[in-house]
């Protein structure tokens, strides 16, 4: 395995595509029972780092950039030491101390690529169909597991939706999920990227399900890139794509040979950022004048980097609440609606959510300001049933209902609401 190596002096090299991302994948799923190789920095993420705000056309669009040999950008990598310990991997939980880097610009790229590189991650998939004139790059999602228009890259219409569905349930073969309570019920659109779906008594397969109107020459990018690679030549890399699609032309197979060659020898910039930890606020002023020339960032964004820059741990809260209670909001809404809050019950209350450079003052205040006292209150990183946790626990419970149909033997009043599997899901029915 190769990882960045900066001489002295460089702030910028050339650096393999693959190379990179093994090193990235290396890096995140390390721990203490499984180290990474001696000497290796470990790569990670500032707590400023936003979540996934990429469209699937974006990720999409990226891909077919790598595929063509066109240059994606530069990732820009900062200066970690051995003692820090603020940075996290995907899942937002810290990872081990040690020297390396933490990405500063680029997590919106690194997440789309590493979808050619897992069967899901991100609860996306990456496909590719080889039934047409010309390789086809596909998405699906938790949210929408029959993936997107091709046109366009919208969300399928609702017959589209439903045909993708009755082709994979033919009748007499429902879709079940195994509960944790050990029922099986009919399983949701939502659910069929969990693991627990069956059919037949058998793990749904493919799973995810392929595309809606994919070709039957349609596969998981990631298997096929990967039985491609390790062949040894160029001939045998033809042969590898042709066992694993016997049914694709042959001008699709040596289209997709090219392309993936493209990506094997795939380029990338890498950007050595140091000397930003001197001054507490040039991670945060650096950060948002990278994210301007990007998918730009809302207030909301700003206020929760901030907020996670000065309270790391915050970010382990949010996600508890996302465990115990369901996505109720995206965890920069959580952060508004605490900051609302805590605003509305300081001795002189302001109505409306503190601007950023204010903010930012109040939160770095020593010793500690009302504002950041009331955000403690609100959202304690100490234990997990904080007041607003327990708000929208509250929210939840009035919100859904048990599932027993109205009027039933063992209602004792009608129920009324949204069902318990959708609940916790209201915020990403859409994504």
């Amino acid at each position: 395995m190769r990882w960045p190596e900066f001489k002295d002096g460089e702030t910028i090299i050339g650096f393999n595509l693959i190379d990179f991302l093994e090193w990235v994948e290396a890096s995140l799923s390390s721990d203490e029972c499984s180290p990474p190789p001696k000497d290796m920095p470990r790569f990670a993420f500032p707590p400023v780092q936003r979540e996934v705000v990429w469209r699937p056309k974006q990720a999409l669009d990226l891909w077919d950039s790598v595929m063509r040999g066109l240059p994606i950008g530069t990732f820009y990598l900062l200066v970690r030491s051995s003692e820090q310990p603020d940075s996290v991997n995907f899942q937002g939980l810290d990872v081990p101390k040690g020297a390396g880097f933490d990405l500063l610009d680029g997590q919106q790229r690194v997440r789309a690529l590493l979808l050619g590189l897992r069967d899901t991650f991100d609860d996306r998939c990456l496909w590719i169909d080889l039934g047409g004139k010309k390789p086809l790059l596909r998405l699906t999602s938790k949210a929408q597991p029959f993936g997107y228009r091709v046109e366009d890259g919208g969300k399928l219409y609702n017959y589209q939706r439903g045909n993708a569905r009755e082709n994979i349930e033919p009748e007499n073969h429902p879709i079940l999920n195994d509960g944790d309570d050990g029922n099986s019920r009919h399983a949701y659109d939502l659910e069929l990227f969990a693991d627990n779906v069956k059919q037949d008594g058998e793990r749904l397969s493919p799973q995810p399900p392929k595309p809606y109107d994919a070709s039957e020459e349609t596969f998981k990018f990631h298997e096929l890139f990967s039985n491609w690679s390790k062949a040894v030549d160029g001939d045998a890399k033809i042969v590898a794509l042709s066992v694993h699609a016997p049914k694709a032309g042959n001008e699709v197979i040596e289209a997709l040979n090219l392309q993936f060659n493209n990506v094997q020898h795939a380029q990338i910039g890498l950007l050595r950022v140091c000397g930003a930890q001197d001054e507490p606020n040039n991670i945060l002023a650096l950060y948002e004048r990278i994210g301007a020339g990007g998918t730009p960032l809302t207030p909301e964004e700003r206020l929760y980097s901030i907020y996670k820059h000065h309270v790391p741990p915050i970010r382990a809260v949010v996600d508890e609440i996302f465990k115990k209670v369901g996505h109720v909001l995206p965890p920069t809404k959580i952060t508004t609606t605490a900051l609302r809050i805590a605003n509305a019950n300081k001795n002189k209350p302001a109505y409306s959510v503190p601007d950023v450079a204010v903010f930012s003052k109040e939160m770095a205040a020593n010793p500690l300001s009302e504002l950041r006292r009331k955000l403690d209150d609100l959202l304690p990183v100490r234990k997990a049933d904080g007041r607003l946790f327990q708000s929208f626990a509250t929210v939840k419970n009035v919100l859904a209902h048990s599932g027993i149909p109205s009027f039933s033997r063992d209602s004792k009043k009608p129920e009324f609401g949204i069902p318990q599997a959708a609940v916790g899901r209201i915020s990403r029915l859409g994504d």
